[in-house]
């Protein structure tokens, strides 16, 4: 049988005519249809010069155009490639005549299909157990619908998630590859997985195409490509479609239950199902980037409402809501986790496979209600779903909280195997170290994740929270300015910087910021945890537990590690932190 070609290669650049795609040092190149047939033209009649009028007979097919099209098309060609046509390294203009294509070209052949999939087999099995999803790039050349190609990306990572035998690399680590020019093979290594997925979105009214590629990555080989096309409606059974088919390519083993799960989807109104997409787009922005948090939070919950009101059964929707108003309660006002729980309450009650839903009421349970067992419970829900990152670190901060430190670090080091690039998750290593007491390690951890990236706030905050503890005040306090100068938060540092001068010893400076927070306290909301932390560095354990019990009142976020804080360790003594321990359900 004639032999089948699948890939040409020259210099850097791939192209692949199973999916139509180019690809330069591992990255997609935005091509239009006609662009990649003339690219393939010149490439199948290298050296010799191909007159323009056989390019325009054979790639227009004797539709009517001029050769200004076809000018327009090398022009698109070479700056696709990068090619200069002064100093041309790719495409040759002979004046008058045409064109030639300069470099060598390299291609892959196979002979018939049986052999396609043997090969495909032996670049395959046993080798791939840990996958990463580069951001699908958006085709519509449109910047308004970034949203769709990031949403889907998303949402790809989330399907592939929930198979319990692949190790999946979450969006934030993966999200720094987008428009980065780095090999396939050097991503891997990076991101330490055995293949890699690329690929593309675009949407056209409400037909949806998604294509994709899955990459051996060390040796960058193609094992499988395919291209898909759906209504919008039809968007969630689309993902599942995806996901499984890139299971069975690789050869995961999928339990009944995930077998059973990517087989199902329901349709999804079509306005609904965009709505939903801008929301999820505008919760992990605001989710992954600070300080823009609110504002973006904001939006995503006003896109989760409308995709609601459109479709009142689309559980994704009430739990990207109950998501959207858990991370808004935990940076403004408590009082919304009520909001977030009934939305994560009804994306279960409509599905219980849910994922998202389940871990948003987790963290309401822990850091709201105070419920320990029904937590952990959810949490353990939520991982069995899918292994998210999110989960994992919310999982290890309730851990940490009850004591259970061992369990706390081993969860928070299992988050940052499935996410090797996210910060964040880095500063809570150090954080689940500060409440173990293990402040050396906490302090090694934080400043080895400082100096990968000095602008990451949490690292700044727990950095100043172990050099305190260690006694080196005075970098605690620079610790705790730049955090301050980062997060914009000036009465959220003033209370840890009251503490620090008071545990140094300096009560004059921390007099003066209890007296700029006592009358800050009457325009606005003053943490109360804040003010129990100052006086009882001061040794005036009375007004510090007053405080405290308010701090219980108000549900301030860390009261939930009451019996963890060292810094509280002055008080633990006196009966009335005792009872405050039974109120919480922390005394045992």
């Amino acid at each position: 049988m004639e032999a089948k070609v699948l890939t040409y290669r020259f210099d850097d650049t791939r192209v692949d005519l199973k999916t139509f795609r180019v690809f330069k040092a591992g990255r997609a190149l935005p091509m239009e249809p006609k662009v990649f047939e003339v690219l393939i033209f010149l490439i199948e009649h290298r050296g010799r010069v191909v007159e323009k009028e056989e390019l325009l007979s054979t790639i227009w097919k004797g539709a009517f155009v001029t050769q200004n099209a076809l000018t327009r098309v090398i022009a698109q060609l070479r700056k696709a490639l990068g090619d200069d046509p002064k100093e041309a390294r790719y495409i040759r203009t002979v004046q008058t005549r045409g064109y030639q294509f300069i470099p060598e070209v390299r291609s892959t052949q196979i002979a018939d299909r049986e052999a396609i999939e043997a090969t495909t087999s032996q670049g395959r099995a046993g080798r791939v157990g840990s996958i990463a999803v580069l951001p699908l790039e958006n085709l519509s050349g449109d910047p308004s619908q970034e949203y769709f190609a990031d949403a889907m990306t998303e949402e790809l990572i989330t399907e592939l998630a929930k198979i319990g035998a692949l190790r999946v690399i979450s969006r934030t680590s993966t999200m720094r590859y987008k428009r980065v020019s780095k090999s396939l093979p050097e991503i891997a290594r990076e991101l330490n997985v055995d293949a890699i997925i690329e690929g593309s979105a675009l949407r056209s009214g409400e037909r949806v195409r998604i294509t994709a590629q899955l990459v051996q990555a060390a040796t960058d080989t193609h094992l499988w490509a395919e291209s898909y096309e759906r209504d919008l409606s039809d968007i969630l059974a689309l993902q599942k479609e995806v996901a499984g088919t890139i299971a069975r390519e690789i050869e995961i083993k999928l339990t009944p239950r995930e077998q059973a799960r990517l087989a199902t989807a329901r349709p999804v109104d079509p306005d609904a199902c965009d709505a939903y997409l801008k929301g999820l787009y505008y919760f992990v922005q605001g989710r992954d980037h600070m300080p823009a948090t609110k504002q973006l939070l904001r939006k995503s919950v006003k896109h989760f409402e409308q995709a609601i009101l459109m479709d009142p059964d689309y559980a994704a929707a009430y739990a990207g809501l109950a998501s959207a108003y858990r991370w808004l309660g935990a940076y403004s006002d408590p009082a919304l986790y009520l909001q977030a729980k009934r939305a994560a309450a009804k994306a279960i009650e409509l599905d219980d496979t849910v994922a998202e839903a389940h871990a948003a009421l987790g963290w309401i349970l822990f850091k709201y209600e105070w419920d320990w067992r029904g937590a952990e419970r959810e949490y353990l829900k939520a991982i069995e779903l899918n292994p998210n990152t999110m989960y994992h670190q919310g999982y290890a901060l309730l851990l940490a909280s009850l004591g259970r430190h061992e369990e706390a670090i081993e969860r928070v080091r299992l988050a940052e195997l499935s996410d090797p690039l996210n910060l964040t998750v880095k500063a809570v290593i150090g954080m689940v170290y500060f409440f173990a007491r293990h402040f050396d390690q906490a302090v090694e951890q934080l400043e080895k994740t400082a100096e990968l990236d000095p602008e990451i706030t949490l690292v700044r905050w727990v950095l100043g929270w172990a050099y305190e503890q260690r006694g080196e005040y005075s970098k605690a306090i620079q610790e705790t300015k730049e955090a301050m100068r980062l997060s914009g938060s000036s009465l959220f540092g003033a209370g840890f910087l009251g503490y620090i001068h008071a545990r140094s010893g300096n009560r004059s400076e921390a007099q003066r910021v209890l007296d700029e927070l006592s009358e800050a306290s009457k325009r606005k909301h003053v943490g109360s945890y804040y003010m129990t932390l100052i006086y009882s560095a001061l040794g005036e354990n009375e007004l510090a537990l007053d405080w405290l019990e308010r701090a219980c009142d108000e549900h301030d976020d860390y009261i939930t590690y009451l019996k963890v804080d060292p810094r509280l360790d002055t008080l633990r003594p006196d009966g009335r932190f005792l009872d405050l321990m039974l109120r919480t359900g922390l005394a045992g």
